[in-house]
This record gives structure tokens, sequence and C-alpha cells, in this order.
């Protein structure tokens, strides 16, 4: 099903160009014709270029003005730029684009052309006064103007002048549907290319994710892992004194130079705690295989892991530390099992 260019008027009464499938311009018996247009909400893109669409219940209707009719969407979508570049739809407005494309003066494109192509000079018999501004409240369109030629007796030169002149349009439109199709190769180029990138990006990071990386520097931090349940309830006891607990905090701020907060504490777990032990810990105590240690009843550990994975543009949070272990413990199985060779950092699932 072909495709129609109408006119409709605004809320402030400006004439309006549109392109749209045929099927939603009717007429009445009153020789009137309505323009259906979908009452919906978003992008209606996908309607307007279906040139199979049919106007369904709850579409506004709108009294309109058929300019052209049986053109391929290609064609109509050079024809309204065209139209919209030759003559205005209001006294003193620019004309308005369907689409609001790239305001590009074709006017003068084509009158450009017309003197490079034109191998005599153009003689007019009778001089017409344009200055004037037409009596009717609006500029005669495109249409019009053809149907007004049409009536008027015109001498050969005219008519080789005519017959130029649409031989020109012709081949602008022809050259716009070919820079279109050419467009749209380039844009389906342009999305393998970052579709290849998007792989390369995850090739990356699954070569990272095994690549043997240097650990963080916690050479002189001779301070014994907890590796039992005392050892854990006497480290909460010597953090109750402040110069113990200064001591502890600054060394760890030395040795973690990290600015994710979330590497920050994963260093300080594994800095502090025996993984094998950490196995026993769940943030709250309660475990599907039975009790274990509540890791949030040891208030200093968790203020100490809160002040090192502190930085200077990201502050810790209670409910930071709080996700962090719930996280950690919770896989703590796993990270057991690891071989060590690699830091434990965050990682952030990215989406392609």
């Amino acid at each position: 099903m072909p495709f129609s260019i109408v006119q409709t008027r605004g809320p402030k009464g400006y004439a309006e160009s549109s392109i749209v499938p045929d099927s939603w311009v009717q007429g009445t018996s009153h020789k009137k014709t309505y323009l259906f247009w979908p009452n919906v909400k978003g992008n209606i893109q996908h309607l307007i270029t279906n040139d199979n669409s049919v106007p369904e219940e709850g579409w506004m209707k709108q009294e309109c003005q058929i300019k052209r009719q049986g053109l391929s969407y290609e064609a109509a979508d050079c024809t309204i730029m065209i139209i919209s570049g030759e003559s205005s739809t209001d006294s003193g407005k620019e004309p308005i684009l369907a689409s609001c494309r790239e305001t590009t003066s074709y006017a003068d494109m084509f009158s450009t052309r017309i003197v490079e192509n034109s191998l005599t000079p153009i003689r007019v018999e009778n001089e017409i006064d344009i200055s004037s501004p037409p009596t009717s409240p609006l500029t005669p369109s495109l249409l019009e103007v053809d149907e007004y030629v049409g009536s008027v007796e015109v001498v050969p030169e005219e008519v080789s002048r005519d017959k130029t002149i649409k031989e020109i349009i012709e081949a602008q439109t022809n050259m716009m549907i070919e820079l279109r199709n050419e467009q749209k190769q380039i844009l389906k180029e342009q999305k393998k290319i970052v579709s290849r990138i998007g792989i390369i990006e995850v090739q990356l990071n699954t070569l990272l994710n095994h690549t043997e990386v240097s650990t963080t520097n916690l050479t002189g931090f001779d301070h014994p892992f907890k590796d039992n349940a005392e050892d854990l309830e006497k480290f909460e006891k010597d953090l109750d004194e402040e110069e113990y607990y200064i001591q502890i905090v600054s060394l760890l701020k030395q040795k973690i130079n990290d600015k994710d907060i979330n590497n920050r504490m994963f260093a300080t777990l594994d800095a502090l705690f025996d993984r094998s032990f950490l196995t026993k810990c769940t943030w709250t105590g309660i475990s599907k295989s039975g009790t274990k240690i509540a890791m949030h009843s040891f208030k200093n550990v968790v203020n100490l892991f809160k002040c090192v994975g502190n930085t200077n543009l990201v502050p810790v949070t209670d409910e930071t530390v709080q996700g962090f272990f719930m996280n950690r413990l919770k896989h703590a199985l796993e990270r057991s099992k690891a071989k060590g060779l690699r830091k434990s950092t965050s990682r952030k699932r990215k989406l392609i």
C-alpha cells in the first residue's frame, strides 16, 4: 500500500505536512477528507512507515488536505522536503518539516543546479510581481501551482523550462534515495563494529580474570590470621583499646592503596582472617546447616572494616559493611578453595 502527503492545521493554525499510509486518509460523502492519527504515547514511527497499517478504534480524526498520493515512503520523504523548501505554510513563518529534519535550503540547491545545467538563457515573456503577498491567507502549495500552470497556455520555451525543472527534481529525488540507502548500510556496519567491540571487551575481561596479578602489598603486616572463634573474640576485645585500634587501622591503610571501597574491605578480610575460618561465619549467625558465628555481633571488627574501607571520595556506611559481609560470607566456601593467585576484587557485571 503506497503513502500520501497530507496537510493539517496545528493548534496555532499553522499548516503541517505529514507522510502517512494511504489507509489513514479517508473521505466522506460531503467531499471532505480526514486523517486518522494514532492516539498513543511514545514513538509511532513504526506505524507511519508500515504501509499495511490501518486506523484502529480510538484514533484521532482531523480534517486534512491531500498534497500527494501513491508514493513510496522514500519518494514521499524527499518530496515533502522539496515542498517545504520551495514554499512556506504561513505568511512570515518558516516551513514546518514532517519529521524535524535538518533545515537545508533545497530551494537554493535547486536554483544553483538550474544555473549550472541550463544550456540557454531563460527568457520570460511576462514579468510577474512576486513582492506583493497573495490575497489568500495561505501561500499556494506546489500542487496548487502545478494545477495553475496546467491551465495556462505557455510558449515552447516555458515548456522546456518546466521539463528541465522536473528532470532536476527527479534527479535530486533519486540522489536522496541513494543517500538514504547508503546511510542505512553505514548504520548496519556500525552495529557490527559495536558488537565486535563488545565481544573483544568480554574476551579481555575473561583474560584478565585468568591472569596472575600482584596482590595488595601487605608485607610487614605480621598480624596472625584469626582462624577460630576464640581468636576472633580476643581480637574484638583488643580493639576496645583505642591505641591498639588506631595502630591496626593505620597499618592497614598504609598497605592498602586501592580506591574502591569494596576492594579495600576485601584486602582487610584477607589480611585478618583465615579463609577456612570464614566458612564458619555468617552475618546473622543463621545458616541452613546450623548455627554459625554471627559477625554482626563483633562491633569493633565491623567498625574496623568501616574505617579502613573509607576513602576521601566515598564514605562507607553501616549498610555498606553489612552488604559486604553478607555477600562475601555467603561465598566463603568457594573463596576457601581458590588458589590465591589473584587478589580478591569487587567485580561489576556490564551489559553489552
